[in-house]
């Protein structure tokens, strides 16, 4: 069995600045994700709301 060697990314790193911009596109585009969940969830709270209601006004005839 030879060993494995772990290799060193020694590359030259990226500009900070072009980094902060794709932090801020990744985190924007992480809060659409968030709005875009939050809203699928209401929409079905409203569906399940008015399936309920539908049983209850079943109830009362």
């Amino acid at each position: 069995m030879s060993e494995v060697g772990i290799q060193v990314d020694d590359s030259p790193q990226q500009p900070r600045e072009e980094l902060d911009e794709r932090e801020k596109d990744i985190d924007s585009r992480e809060q659409e994700c968030a709005q875009r969940e939050l809203e699928v969830r209401d929409r079905g709270k409203g569906v399940k709301e008015r399936q309920r209601g539908v049983k209850e006004r079943g109830r009362d005839m």
